[in-house]
């Protein structure tokens, strides 16, 4: 069985006329709204900022850790300090926040070694968490190796504060070095109030690029990192003028009024961080053709889907050594890489297809050696398996069936589109279609 070769006209998956800017604008506001919707972002950002306020002192105690862990290190651990003490909570409880960290912290120094363990483990939870909510919005369906992502976390919380404290202190003493003198007094003050700006956008910008499980590009992530940044400062703005012109918190809660205002912070801070998160990886649809769907129903997600298998059926048939090039199946998706991202993500997730990307010349040609590559071509792919749907890599991809069509049934993929969100209902009240149960080869009839 001849494969189609995967250098064949890329053009003809993703050819369109440009849109307007203002419509291409209004097409990205919609698709975040929709996936926001989807995704259920404000409660995802609620239960990040719970979890937040558990993982927030062991995170600290951690940073403390480090940066007390040395002398030469006091005066990053100091710079920090005055930075998020001025910077990252609202005026009216950044020193009460920060006053009652450095307690909790030090403090954690008397804790025996099983309540250390718990500490960290909560600290690397709060990560997964944000992790796996990152990959959501991506749709990363494969997440790192467990190796690679410990590692990671425990670079972000030991290296991460030490390389924020030398970079402030840094930025501080080149202001102190060069900009000095009255008539430097107005470069001065620019110099500092770019420092927030810039440390905001440089830190959410690798967040954005490292933690998810998918390929971020530099310039989503910073676009990204902006939108957050600019609706961090203006949440910390109005909540910080809430609190002080509205006693209301105090009044109620006496001595523990920063408490609810910190959770309350805390949700809002998530809220503009997912929101950055949802432009950066809605960036990548910014110049492909097709209009997103905004209101698919159960019917047009399933069609899609088992429209993929159809044809995969009638191209593979039950060829496990096979992989169908996607960009095959384009016209079949209306070119849309959102619809393809979400179809393969969603077979992928069931068991369905296992997917590649495109090895270029190792598979083609008719000879049999070139048989023997393509042969061996998804085991050698198996490695550069591609993580998310993106805009450009989606087409670029080969899918190749995951288990043996012959005894894979369309019901699992019926069920878990219509049934979604729902408790699954009794055996006996399965819906009545024949063609569900029936193997995928005799469905498509190849």
């Amino acid at each position: 069985m001849m494969i189609p070769d995967s250098r064949e006209s890329t053009e003809d998956a993703a050819t369109a006329p440009a849109r307007p800017l203002g419509q291409s604008l209004l097409r990205l506001a919609r698709a975040m709204t929709r996936q926001a919707r989807q995704l259920q972002l404000p409660q995802a950002a609620g239960s990040l900022a719970f979890l937040s306020l558990l993982a927030i002192v062991p995170m600290f105690s951690i940073v403390f850790a480090v940066t007390t862990a040395s002398p030469a290190f006091g005066r990053l651990r100091d710079a920090l300090q005055k930075f998020l003490l001025t910077n990252l909570f609202p005026p009216a409880i950044s020193e009460t926040v920060i006053g009652y960290l450095n307690q909790f912290a030090a403090k954690a120094n008397e804790l025996s070694l099983i309540g250390t363990a718990a500490f960290l483990l909560t600290a690397f939870t709060a990560l997964v968490t944000v992790e796996r909510t990152l990959n959501r919005i991506w749709g990363a369906d494969r997440p790192r190796p467990l190796a690679n992502r410990l590692t990671l976390y425990w670079v972000l919380l030991t290296l991460g504060p030490l390389l924020l404290g030398a970079y402030i202190a840094g930025y501080g003493m080149v202001a102190s070095a060069w900009l000095r003198g009255a008539e430097l007094r107005e470069v001065r003050g620019a110099w500092f109030v770019a420092l927030p700006w810039i440390t905001t956008v440089g830190g959410l910008t690798l967040l954005y690029r490292l933690l998810p499980s998918a390929l971020v590009r530099w310039r989503e992530g910073f676009a990204g990192a902006l939108l957050a940044a600019v609706l961090f400062e203006l949440l910390r703005a109005l909540l910080g003028w809430y609190v002080a012109r509205l006693s209301t918190y105090t009044v109620v809660y006496g001595a523990f009024s920063a408490l609810p205002v910190f959770l309350l912070w805390l949700a809002l801070w998530w809220m503009a961080l997912l929101a950055g998160a949802l432009l950066a990886a809605n960036l990548r649809f910014w110049d492909q053709p097709g209009e997103p769907h905004l209101s698919r129903s159960p019917a047009e997600r399933f069609d899609d889907v088992h429209g993929v298998l159809r044809a995969m059926c009638r191209t593979l048939g039950g060829e496990r050594h096979g992989a169908l090039p996607v960009r095959g199946l384009a016209p079949l998706l209306d070119h849309d890489p959102e619809r393809a991202g979400q179809a393969a993500l969603l077979l992928a997730q069931l068991g369905y297809v296992t997917r590649f990307v495109s090895l270029g010349d190792l598979i083609g040609g008719g000879d049999a050696a070139a048989t023997r590559r393509g042969r061996l071509a998804p085991q050698l792919a198996r490695r550069w398996s591609a993580a998310r749907p993106d805009a450009e890599s989606i087409w670029a991809e080969r899918w190749a069936w995951a288990d043996d069509p012959r005894t894979m049934t369309p019901r699992a993929l019926f069920e878990a589109i219509w049934q979604e969100g729902r408790p699954a209902p009794d055996t006996g009240a399965a819906f009545p279609a024949a063609f569900l149960d029936q193997p995928l080869i005799a469905d498509a009839q190849c």
